[in-house]
C-alpha cells in the first residue's frame, strides 16, 4: 500500500513591514550654546517703560523679586529674576534713579566722611565726648574704643581707595619700611596725646 501524505499545513502569511518613520528631529536653538545670562537676555529685552517701571521698583527695596511681580510669572522670577535684573537697560534705569535719589538726599558723601572722621577721632580719645550730668553740668569724657575706631578708618579708607593689594604694597614699598612709617606715625601721635 502506498502511504498517504499528510496534508500540508498552511503557513501564516507574512505580514510586510511597514516603511520605518524617520524620527523628527528637532531644529537645535542657536541660542542653546550661548552662556546662560546672554541666552536670557536673548529672549528678555524690556521696553524703556517696563525697564523704568521694575527699576523703579527696585530701588524701592532692593527686593528684585518685589520689582519683577508686577511684569513676569513667578516661575519666570524664581527661574531668571537675577538676571532680568542685571539687564543693562534696567541696570542704566536703577543708576539714573540712584543719581537723582543723591541729588534731593541731605546726607551726601561730606557728611557722611565727617561724621566717620569725628566717630574715629572720638572714638580713639583726640577727641572729648561731651555729655550732661543730673545737675545740668557738661562733662567732656575722653574714651577707647578700638573697634568701632577701626571700623570708621576702614570705612574711611576704602571711600578714598587707600587700600592696595598686597602684591601691590610688596612692589611700592618694602613691607619693613611701611612698618617703620606707621610705628613713627604712631609715636607721634601717641606722644601728642599725652602732651593735651
Amino acid at each position: 500500500m502506498v502511504a498517504k501524505k499528510a496534508p500540508a499545513k498552511k503557513k501564516a502569511p507574512v505580514k510586510a513591514k511597514a516603511p520605518a518613520k524617520k524620527k523628527a528631529t528637532k531644529k537645535k536653538d542657536p541660542r542653546a550654546n550661548l552662556p546662560y545670562v546672554e541666552r536670557v537676555f536673548s529672549w528678555f529685552n524690556p521696553s524703556p517703560e517696563k525697564a523704568r517701571g521694575i527699576a523703579e521698583r527696585y530701588v524701592l527695596d532692593w527686593n528684585p523679586t518685589a520689582a519683577l511681580e508686577q511684569y513676569y510669572s513667578d516661575n519666570t522670577i524664581r527661574s531668571h529674576g537675577h538676571v532680568i535684573i542685571q539687564h543693562p537697560r534696567v541696570q542704566e534705569e536703577v543708576r539714573l534713579l540712584q543719581e537723582a535719589m543723591r541729588e534731593r538726599a541731605i546726607v551726601n558723601e561730606t557728611y557722611v566722611i565727617a561724621g566717620l572722621y569725628e566717630v574715629a577721632e572720638k572714638c580713639m580719645g583726640h577727641m572729648p565726648i561731651v555729655k550732661v550730668d543730673e545737675d545740668g553740668n557738661s562733662v567732656h569724657q575722653l574714651t577707647f574704643n578700638p573697634a568701632a575706631a577701626t571700623k570708621a578708618l576702614e570705612n574711611i579708607g576704602r571711600h578714598f581707595g587707600m587700600f592696595k593689594d598686597i602684591t601691590e604694597l610688596r612692589d611700592a614699598v618694602p613691607v619693613e619700611e611701611w612698618v617703620e612709617d606707621a610705628k613713627r606715625e604712631y609715636e607721634a601721635r601717641n606722644g601728642n596725646a599725652r602732651s593735651h
